[in-house]
């Protein structure tokens, strides 16, 4: 068993049997203070509910009740300024008497009424108070030796007593009962019957005939809590996304069925690859562009000079010929 549930188990909440939680849609509408999750079956094996605006705490965590004992010392300083190092000694003890100054170690100055001898009648009410405590003591150390010597007694005569003493004439029981008409071997002489009950004999050298059977250990630690998220209706476009296709296979149809194009296509996982366009394309479409737009303008750059360079060498055949 884990002993730490086990010591926390007194000071837990005490739960009801019969907890009627709402469903999400209920706790909603509710009006404030309605519901108000207290015991540890509310909560299921889940976490708190958001929408209830209260204090809540699933397996007790964080509750102000349920406070951990720690074993860490706080170390104090005193009006002087120096570490005082009594809580370590201590170690959280309240009942502890520690002293680690040296004005510990100065004698205290007492009067004479603080060190007189007590007494005649302190001293007999002190020894009648002792011996009260020690008779105490003594007592219920012999009453539970007695006790348990009586035990140990009685246990090992009743052994010895059903081992050699079976079916004596001091254990046995004589019973008397009506002869039953009606029953097989009926004997209309005989009217009743006498039956003598004895106890079995039993061997006390025969193993027991129970097993010890060893229960398997509890957690270490308390398992980590499962927070639900409220329940969720499921709509059209979750189903149809759960949807899983067949399996087809595009090599073997053994069975010669006629497979429409689209359930092949969606077994073949095409339609579920998303199509992307590589930037380079658009690089390589803007350069083709401008070199184009360039080669254009060159040839007709180069068009215009033969143009001029001819109507320039007519003009000069004009000119000779005039002359």
């Amino acid at each position: 068993s884990n002993p730490t549930a086990a010591a926390r188990a007194p000071a837990q909440v005490e739960q009801s049997s019969n907890v009627n939680v709402p469903t999400y849609e209920e706790r909603f509408g509710m009006r404030k203070g309605s519901f108000v999750p207290k015991s540890l079956k509310a909560f299921g094996d889940g976490g708190a509910f958001p929408e209830v605006r209260v204090a809540q705490y699933p397996r007790n965590m964080g509750n102000p009740r349920f406070k951990k004992s720690t074993s860490t010392a706080l170390v104090s300083v005193d009006e002087s300024g120096k570490v005082n190092y009594d809580s370590v000694v201590k170690q959280n003890s309240s009942q502890a008497i520690v002293y680690t100054g040296l004005d510990a170690m100065k004698g205290m100055k007492t009067e004479d009424a603080d060190v007189a001898l007590p007494g005649m009648d302190e001293e007999e009410a002190a020894a009648e108070k002792t011996r009260r405590a020690l008779e105490k003591i003594v007592g219920s150390k012999v009453s539970k030796s007695k006790v348990q010597g009586a035990q140990v007694k009685a246990t090992s005569d009743l052994m010895l007593k059903s081992a050699t003493a079976a079916g004596s004439a001091d254990d046995a029981q004589y019973l008397k009962y009506q002869v039953d008409k009606n029953a097989p071997g009926y004997n209309p002489n005989i009217k009743s019957r006498v039956i003598k009950v004895i106890s079995a004999q039993v061997d006390p050298m025969e193993p027991p005939k129970h097993k010890h059977r060893k229960v398997p250990g509890g957690p270490a630690e308390d398992p980590v809590p499962i927070l639900h998220s409220p329940p969720k209706k499921l709509t059209l476009e979750d189903q149809n996304n759960w949807k899983i296709p067949a399996c087809i296979s595009n090599w073997k149809n053994s069975k010669g069925y006629t497979i429409p194009l689209d359930k092949r296509l969606a077994a073949d996982g095409r339609g579920i690859q998303e199509k992307s366009v590589n930037n380079n394309f658009a690089t390589l479409a803007e350069s083709l562009y401008v070199a184009e737009r360039n080669a254009r303008e060159e040839v007709r750059r180069r068009g215009m000079v033969r143009k001029k360079i001819e109507g320039d060498g007519v003009k000069r055949k004009e000119e000779e010929l005039r002359r």
